[in-house]
Formats: C-alpha cells, structure tokens, sequence
C-alpha cells in the first residue's frame, strides 16, 4: 500500500489516535512509542492535514523541538 491509498482509507478516527500519539509518545491505550513509530505518526498527520485541514490553527514549536498547538476535537 503507497502513501496515497494510506491516506485515503484513514479515518478522521484514525487521524485523532495518531495526533493523540505524536502528543504523547503513547497510543491511546498507553503503549509508549519508540521514535520511528512517533517519525512515522508525524509524518501521516502531516500528510492528512495538508490534503484535509481546512481550518489549520496555530502550531508552535516548543523549547526541545516539540510541536504544540490547539487541535479542535471532533
């Protein structure tokens, strides 16, 4: 499976769980994520938003190069 078709099945559910882990370093069911696996979430979030956030909001990188912004839960 290519990006594309990754990007075309996921979810808006799937979306929010990635986000959620490249938050936290954890999947929502507390599963820490090694560093390829958060790489990984960040990109495909990335890649969803630029094809699916028509309201993008305010993002900020914080001290330690971690991204912070308010996301509007679905």
């Amino acid at each position: 499976m290519d990006i594309e078709q990754v990007l075309q099945a996921m979810t808006p559910e799937v979306y929010d769980r990635l986000c959620y882990a490249v938050e936290t370093g954890k999947w929502p069911d507390g599963t820490v994520l090694n560093q390829t696996q958060r790489d990984q979430a960040l990109q495909a979030v990335m890649l969803y938003q630029s094809r699916h956030n028509h309201q993008p909001q305010h993002m900020t990188v914080a001290k330690g190069g971690m991204l912070r912004g308010s996301r509007k839960l679905s």
